[in-house]
């Protein structure tokens, strides 16, 4: 066991050095227990125990004091321990690490003990909750509030919020930390983690892109230690935090020192004298960790190494895309829009049946005998019901426009940066999925023109486009498979030099090119995908494209299964 875990092989004859299992901190020894057995046979130099290991080893200031012990002490059985101590000869001991203590602290880093009342570690411990236990972390169960910890991406998601604020049993807390000065002001973020024994967390910095300066973190429910290491220095300081204490980080603590737990079932603290080892076993411990998030994306702290903030904008100047020409984004829309739908239209419309329910209550609410334009109306489905409505689809596919025709559809093959009617014209139109096919801001603006430019003023439009946000209120849309989102995201690269983007995924890039393995009308799928270009919206974005065009014209902006959606309604005072 010894050379197996420790790397260290018993010698066949005398030294000072003892090791001796079945004693160890995992056994219930410790260094008083082991000096009452040991001072009786020499005079004793030091005795080494390690963290969750069942052996210990002993350093004699003779050999002839190690023979004796050897001699008297081998398959005895202390009171402490539930198995004979077995005792052999050694060269050298490992080094102890150093017992948890708070004698020095990383600059920036503060420990106030009785941080909360019982009472109010229990009413803020009742808040806690986890919606869906299959999303929980491998190693502990977590809850956010405020805004949504993104693990797979080491970030904080900024936009949009969690309806989900920071429970109010927390806030006299908070207060008291805000009133007497040790933050500036009030979170609006928290992270809730519940810890089993023998559950921890990797040694971090938390995302210095994500949260501002001053971090709170209050132990709830038991005590834990917590490591912090400098990686400067090299220096490491494990501290005990005591339930209901609370931690508060700034400065090098907060930007600089990493802070994490040990994964184990015991913790090695300081023994009454200060300088050797105890073992105090773990129960369920919750941590609420309070941060700020940071309104802007830069960060100014002098901690390069460790500051995603200045990598993130360090990566975007190398990788980012200069904007397309219109010749080039036009060539691009071309090879990844327009042929793709042409070669992929009969598998496309196979599965396109089913109306949005949002949509559709959007069509029941145009008057009757209303002017409908569908602009890239696909295979139709929105132009087949609502009998109450005259109605004019817009394609650019052929093959698509051709499957429309044999619906009975009226549709016209046509681009939306140049529609073919003339202004106002329309009492109501659509346009589902179909902007954020196009590839610079400003080809979006114009279709966005062109639409309000076709609608009668006073009427009103709706708009999908696919949305960057696959997750909304702690729930993935349909789009996103869990079991796809647990794999490594693939580095691959297509046509100018956008990323391939992985199905079933969250996205990460607003420009991107999405797969489609396309179907042949044998029932064949093609081994080899073509790539559609989409550009995934932003929260707002949607808003802000419309607004740009004509100030006032967005009724409303929603969320709907993973796509931003914009209601308008043309001002009379337009002049498109």
């Amino acid at each position: 066991v010894l050379e197996k875990h420790a790397g260290i092989t018993l010698c066949t004859y005398p030294t000072k050095n003892l090791a001796l299992s079945n004693c160890g901190l995992a056994c219930g020894g410790t260094y008083e227990t082991l000096r009452d057995i040991l001072d009786a046979h020499g005079n004793v130099e030091s005795v080494v125990l390690l963290p969750d290991k069942p052996y210990a080893f002993v350093v004699y200031s003779k050999v002839q004091h190690a023979v004796d012990a050897v001699a008297a002490l081998t398959g005895t059985k202390p009171h402490f321990a539930a198995a004979p101590l077995y005792l052999g000869y050694v060269e050298d001991v490992p080094r102890a690490e150093p017992p948890a203590t708070a004698a020095i602290l990383p600059p920036g880093l503060e420990l106030i003990l009785d941080a909360v009342s019982e009472e109010e570690e229990a009413s803020m411990l009742a808040t806690f909750h986890v919606d869906n236990p299959q999303q929980s972390l491998k190693h502990r169960d977590v809850q956010h509030f405020g805004y949504e910890f993104q693990y797979e991406l080491a970030r904080v998601r900024k936009d949009p919020p969690l309806d989900r604020r920071i429970p109010l049993e927390c806030l006299p807390f908070l207060d008291r930390l805000v009133g007497s000065g040790k933050l500036n002001e009030l979170p609006d973020q928290l992270t809730v983690n519940r810890y089993q024994p023998g559950q921890g967390i990797a040694p971090h910095v938390d995302s210095h892109w994500s949260f501002e300066d001053g971090l709170v973190c209050l132990s709830l429910g038991a005590s834990i230690v917590m490591d912090f290491r400098n990686p400067r220095t090299g220096a490491h300081v494990p501290l005990f935090l005591p339930a209901r204490s609370a931690l508060l980080l700034h400065e090098d603590s907060r930007f600089l020192w990493t802070h994490g737990i040990s994964a184990r079932k015991t913790d090695v603290l300081a023994s009454a004298d200060g300088h050797h080892h105890s073992v105090r076993e773990r129960s369920v411990r919750t941590s609420f960790t309070f941060r700020k998030v940071r309104g802007r994306d830069s960060c100014d702290c002098e901690y390069e190494e460790l500051c995603d903030s200045k990598e993130q904008k360090r990566k975007q100047e190398q990788e980012a895309p200069k904007e397309l020409a219109d010749a080039e984004a036009a060539e691009l829309e071309c090879s990844h829009v327009h042929q793709v739908y042409e070669t992929i239209a009969s598998h496309f419309s196979e599965t396109r049946h089913k109306e949005w329910p949002r949509v559709a209550e959007f069509l029941d609410s145009i008057p009757e005998g209303s002017l409908l334009l569908d602009i890239g109306c696909g295979n139709g489905k929105y132009l087949v019901d609502h009998s109450h409505l005259l109605k004019v689809g817009l394609e650019r596919s052929y093959g698509l426009a051709s499957i429309c025709r044999s619906r009975g559809i009226e549709v016209t093959v046509g681009d939306a940066l140049a529609l073919p009617w003339r202004d106002g014209c329309f009492d109501a139109c659509l346009c589902i999925a179909v902007i954020h096919h196009l590839a610079t801001e400003e080809r979006r603006r114009h279709a966005a023109s062109e639409m309000i430019r076709v609608l009668r003023p006073g009427s009103r439009g709706l708009v999908y486009v696919w949305s960057l946000e696959q997750e909304r209120g702690g729930k993935n849309s349909n789009y996103v498979k869990t079991s796809r989102t647990k794999q490594a995201p693939a580095d691959s690269r297509g046509s100018h030099g956008l990323p391939i983007h992985i199905n079933r995924t969250p996205f990460v890039e607003p420009d991107v090119l999405v797969p489609w393995h396309n179907k042949s009308e044998d029932g064949t799928v093609s081994s080899e995908p073509v790539h559609r270009f989409y550009h995934v919206f932003v929260r707002g974005e949607l808003r802000d494209l419309f607004e740009s065009v004509q100030p006032g014209c967005v009724e409303d902006e929603y969320y709907d299964q993973g796509n931003w959606c914009a209601v308008l309604r043309k001002r009379a005072t337009s002049r498109q």
